[in-house]
């Protein structure tokens, strides 16, 4: 059972005050609780859980608030942290909202990924770390590439929508094949890239940070960067 009373900061006045709560009495602060029946301020309302719960009814709001600002609640605002929580309060209406809202963008992300031509589906997989290829080493084809890339929209719906169609993940996409086709190479000099057929520079590559990542971000300087990505879109 859970004690109706508590010292809690009030951030409005900035500093610390009592609250007890008593039903029927439409403020928490004992200083404002002057004046009472003895038998009404000596009350030990019954603050239950039951098997971990505890319902209490809208109209109660003096419960509610009361509930909110204890020390005991786990998301109360400036609680004191040298007593424990021993609940936290959920707001259903909320909960309710966000698995709405949940639903609403992973059924977007499966739609995009249902109608994403093979072209712009193909791009985007590398950046999710779909694979082309399965473990016997036997390339997939579009079907089973499309199957996996439904379950990653429906998966990792956030991920998914805020990496499609993003000027990042086609840099991503174009670097990445570059690099594997052999049209940037790597072994001419360590930490350098240069392109394969002119053996010219690309860029050296800083310690710390992967040939790929680099790259990526290399695409969008200014100048020599740029000059990069333009003649990568060529191949």
């Amino acid at each position: 059972m859970l004690a109706n009373t508590d010292i809690v900061f009030d951030e409005k006045a900035g500093y610390k005050r009592a609250i007890r709560y008593l039903p029927g009495i439409n403020t928490l602060w004992v200083e404002e609780q002057e004046n009472l029946p003895e038998n009404i301020a000596n009350r030990r309302p019954s603050i239950t859980f039951v098997d971990g719960y505890l319902y209490v009814p809208q109209t109660d709001r003096m419960l509610i608030d009361f509930l909110i600002k204890s020390n005991r609640c786990k998301n109360a605002e400036n609680r004191n942290e040298n007593i424990p929580a021993t609940y936290e309060m959920m707001n259903f209406e909320a909960i309710s909202k966000k698995n709405i809202e949940d639903v609403k963008i992973k059924h977007e992300a499966m739609k995009i990924a249902l109608s994403a031509s093979d072209a712009s589906m193909m791009e985007h997989i590398d950046y999710l770390g779909i694979t082309t290829v399965n473990v016997q080493g036997i390339d997939k084809d579009s079907d089973e590439i499309r199957v996996e890339y439904v379950a990653v929209a429906e998966n990792r719906p956030n991920v998914f929508l805020k990496s499609y169609n993003n000027p990042t993940t086609k840099a991503f996409h174009l670097v990445k094949t570059a690099l594997n086709s052999g049209v940037l190479t790597e072994n001419i000099t360590p930490g350098q890239v240069h392109w394969s057929e002119t053996k010219s520079l690309v860029a050296v590559i800083p310690a710390g940070e992967t040939t790929l990542e680099y790259l990526v971000k290399f695409c969008f300087k200014e100048g020599e960067g740029h000059r990069f990505y333009d003649r990568l879109k060529s191949h």
